[in-house]
C-alpha cells in the first residue's frame, strides 16, 4: 500500500493540492471528493472500491507496508494459491504456480476471509487482546494511584519523624547546655 498521502494523487499531477478523502487500493492513489466520485463512474474504475482515507489511517503502520503490486512483474496482486498461500500476478500464476492445485482470483478469496472459521477465531483473539490490554491499562492506573497514596503517606511520616527527630535534637541540646 504504496503512495498514500494527504493530498489527492490526480489534482497533485495537476500541480493542485486538494485534501484527499478517499483511497484506491487498486490504483493506490488518494483521491479529493470530486475526483473520487468521477473515479465511481469512468469505465475503467467504476469497479474499484473506494475506502475513506481517515479508515485507512486507522490501519497499523505494518499494514501501509503491503505492496498490492508484484516486486518481480510490477503487475497487479490479483490472483491466490493457496497451497502457497500466497497472492501473486497471474504471470506468476503461470509460471511458478502451474502445478499447484488450489489457485484462483484473489478478490474471491477475500470475499470468503470474512466469513472463515479462522478468520472468526482471529477476530476473537483480537478481542480477547482488546480486552487484556484494558485491564493492564486501569491495573497501570491503579498501581499509579496506589504509589501516589503511599508516597504521599509516606512524606507525612518523614516529615513527622522529622519534627520528632529535631524536637529530641533541641531537647538534647538544652540539656548539654544545662550540665
Amino acid at each position: 500500500m504504496s503512495k498514500l498521502g494527504e493530498f489527492c494523487t490526480p489534482c497533485f499531477a495537476r500541480h493542485k493540492t486538494k485534501p484527499a478523502v478517499h483511497w484506491c487500493p487498486s490504483c493506490e492513489e488518494s483521491l479529493c471528493s470530486k475526483c473520487g466520485s468521477h473515479h465511481k463512474v469512468q469505465t475503467s474504475t467504476k469497479s474499484h472500491q473506494l475506502n475513506s482515507l481517515s479508515d485507512i489511517l486507522m490501519l497499523p503502520s505494518v499494514a501501509m507496508t503491503i505492496s498490492l503490486t508484484c516486486k518481480q512483474h510490477d503487475m497487479k496482486l490479483d490472483a491466490f494459491c493457496s497451497d502457497h498461500s500466497e497472492p501473486c500476478c497471474w504471470k506468476c500464476l503461470s509460471e511458478n504456480h502451474s502445478k499447484c492445485q488450489q489457485k484462483g482470483p484473489l478478490d474471491k478469496v477475500v470475499k470468503n476471509a470474512k466469513s472463515s472459521e479462522s478468520f472468526n477465531t482471529l477476530v476473537e483473539n483480537v478481542q480477547g487482546i482488546i480486552e487484556i490490554t484494558d485491564n493492564l491499562r486501569k491495573k497501570k492506573k491503579e498501581n499509579y494511584k496506589q504509589i501516589e497514596s503511599r508516597k504521599n503517606e509516606m512524606e507525612i511520616q518523614i516529615k513527622g519523624f522529622r519534627k520528632d527527630v529535631i524536637k529530641y535534637m533541641e531537647l538534647f541540646e538544652k540539656n548539654l547546655w544545662k550540665m
